[in-house]
């Protein structure tokens, strides 16, 4: 952008994809500009035009419809202002699992119970039956296994349009948020525990407040329920979900446990995930899992194709490892090790997190650990403690906080 604008000024951007713009003072198009023949209204800042361009031209797996109108023509999000991101979360339970085949039953009785004491704030969708009327064939096998979404949305401020009352609250950040995709019972757990504290408590600090009231929520948390039911990380055609998003980067995977299937979309859930994702829109996606093997040092990972956003978790990792660390002094050594790891690749943790990108959201993989194996200030990897009351409060405190970390830093970038 240039230095010392004047009242407004023309050039030209440093693309041949885009033609002139004028500019305000304050670096604001106030001309309109044309892009591969389409013209983009003013009102934008030329700032977030050129990093827009600069991205577009460094990454062509970036869908530039989707970006401009996510990242460019957005509204300007206010969300935590004054907050510090640092929430300590309260003991959460112990997980205990009930019998196979009652487990997607369970987790869906916990949210409606939270439902039903916030029929104001959370409503409950019957995925399956919205998919069905969108023209989505739904395949007998899933009759016994039920999709379902929470929506999280506080009251909207009204908006007079022409002396009509309009519920318009369109600086408010959508957050998508998918749960139990590969049979990782430790992610549904601590996302509703995380929802249920933003319920129950957002009065009693400014982080929750923040939460409760200025994003909503869409959270499915039974993403792949024929393996919730069974204990099995693919669904019911071995086809691994998290490497059948269709992506623009999409590759099959032979027969596996990352068995990709036949083509890019192929599977019904996926189809559900692809609907709700092109029918929110939403400015942030989290394809939430568990860890599930390794040598339990590793209590968060992250993975994301924008380094943006992997920058966001290594700040959050290293605080979150300083928190557990003193918290439970007694279990953890003093030592300098990190608790976890993120990664930038445009393949690592699967297709659902880089389909969310590619949507124009800012887009991870983030996933918790069900177990530790820090006792008595040794690390001791053959005795591994899973979904235990400490294990599951660390996997809460974690994805909590990380979510104020992503809505904060998203508010101030736009």
């Amino acid at each position: 952008m240039p230095q010392n604008t004047p009242v407004s000024e023309t050039f030209y951007v440093n693309s041949p994809e885009f033609r002139a713009v004028t500019i305000d003072k304050k670096g604001y198009i106030i001309s309109g500009i044309t892009f591969k023949g389409e013209y983009i209204a003013s009102g934008v800042n030329i700032k977030k035009l050129q990093e827009t361009i600069d991205e577009y031209i460094n990454n062509t797996v970036v869908s530039v419809d989707n970006y401009l109108q996510n990242r460019l023509l957005a509204p300007s999000y206010q969300f935590g202002i004054g907050i510090d991101c640092n929430y300590e979360v309260p003991e959460v339970p112990a997980l205990v699992l009930p019998p196979e085949g009652q487990r997607c039953a369970y987790f869906y009785s916990l949210y409606d119970s939270l439902m039903a004491q916030y029929q104001n704030y959370i409503t409950k969708v019957d995925c399956d039956a919205e998919c069905v009327a969108a023209g989505i064939e739904r395949p007998d096998y899933m009759n016994d296994y039920p999709i379902y979404m929470y929506k999280f949305i506080p009251p909207y401020t009204p908006n007079y349009v022409e002396y009509e009352r309009k519920a318009t609250d369109k600086s408010r950040l959508k957050v998508y948020i998918v749960t139990g995709t590969h049979r990782e019972y430790m992610a549904i757990w601590d996302m509703y525990q995380t929802m249920k504290l933003i319920c129950e408590s957002w009065s009693s600090d400014a982080n929750l407040d923040a939460l409760r009231w200025e994003a909503e929520y869409y959270i499915i948390p039974c993403s792949g329920p024929y393996g919730i039911e069974h204990n099995s990380r693919t669904n019911y055609n071995g086809v691994d979900l998290n490497r059948n998003a269709p992506t623009k980067v999409w590759v099959k995977t032979e027969e596996g446990r990352t068995y990709s299937g036949p083509y890019p979309g192929s599977e019904y859930e996926t189809k559900v995930f692809v609907h709700y994702m092109d029918t929110i829109k939403p400015q942030i996606f989290i394809d939430h899992h568990n860890s599930n093997e390794g040598d339990g040092k590793n209590l968060i990972y992250v993975s994301s194709v924008q380094q943006s956003e992997v920058d966001i978790a290594a700040t959050h990792i290293s605080a979150m490892t300083r928190r557990w660390k003193k918290r439970y002094d007694e279990i953890f050594p003093s030592d300098d090790i990190i608790y976890g790891f993120c990664y930038k690749s445009s393949y690592r943790g699967g297709y659902r997190g880089i389909y969310g990108y590619e949507k124009g959201a800012l887009s991870c993989t983030y996933e918790s650990n069900r177990s530790r194996v820090y006792h008595d200030g040794q690390y001791d990897p053959e005795h591994f403690i899973s979904y235990d009351a400490v294990t599951c409060t660390i996997a809460t405190d974690g994805i909590l906080n990380f979510l104020l970390r992503l809505l904060k830093t998203y508010s101030e970038l736009h």
